[in-house]
């Protein structure tokens, strides 16, 4: 299936990879819903979740100086808690129930991230009680659909001193969150050697673009591009939510 669309899937991961390096997270809110047209949920979220992990740690690598420690380990616990939840969502349910989940998912988690990211004055947003809540949402939503981000960027950018720091935080949570999840994709069979062999020939594509995606948003408006990306996800999630609604 893969060499039959192998082009437009390298679009979809070349594309995913570039607005991740640029606004830190989006990886996999972009390339699921557009590698479920290919593949059946599972096994777009094997491959998304192989060559996610790989954007992550290209990104960890280059923002590790930025990235603290201490500070964001304690969410990375709180999400392993969860993480089993959303593999046994994914792993269990109907086809059109994840699928519309996933639309749902991606429309909410993109207007939580435009309003809640920009809302400073909001002390709760700050609050480590939001923190590890926002870490057990984040775990679950790792699990079932490897799409992590969006509660804790509206944690990071909120706490964190500057947008840099945050980013890195926010890779180096993404990369320690799938030190458990490929190895429990693997275990309960998400992840399998087909898998495995399909998404290796796409990770020199995200080897470069997502450190071009790194070079780029240090030249452009962080805002502007980030508010074309999130007028994209909302009308993917509302596409997948009408199409699988309808079925």
């Amino acid at each position: 299936m893969l060499y039959n669309n192998f082009l437009l899937i390298l679009i979809i991961v070349s594309c995913a990879s570039f607005i991740q390096g640029s606004v830190g997270f989006a990886f996999s809110l972009i390339s699921v819903p557009l590698l479920s047209s290919f593949f059946s949920p599972i096994q777009a979220v094997g491959i998304n979740s192989i060559v996610a992990s790989f954007n992550s740690i290209i990104i960890f690598y280059l923002l590790r100086k930025d990235i603290q420690y201490k500070k964001t380990i304690p969410y990375i616990v709180t999400a392993y808690a969860s993480i089993p939840l959303g593999i046994i969502f994914l792993k269990y349910l109907d086809k059109t129930v994840i699928m519309v989940s996933l639309g749902i998912s991606v429309v909410i988690l993109t207007l939580f991230s435009i309003f809640l990211v920009n809302t400073k004055t909001m002390k709760f947003l700050k609050s480590k009680i939001f923190g590890y809540i926002a870490s057990f949402a984040s775990g679950f939503l790792g699990g079932a659909f490897t799409t992590p981000g969006p509660p804790m960027i509206a944690y990071f950018y909120n706490v964190d001193d500057s947008k840099m720091q945050a980013k890195a935080n926010i890779q180096f949570y993404f990369f320690a969150l799938d030190l458990l999840i490929i190895p429990a994709f693997f275990y309960t069979g998400i992840i399998n050697t087909k898998i495995v062999l399909n998404s290796i020939i796409l990770l020199p594509a995200v080897i470069i673009f997502s450190k071009t995606g790194v070079i780029f948003s240090k030249k452009i408006p962080p805002k502007l591009f980030g508010s074309i990306v999130n007028v994209f996800l909302i009308a993917l999630g509302l596409y997948i939510l009408i199409k699988y609604s309808i079925m």
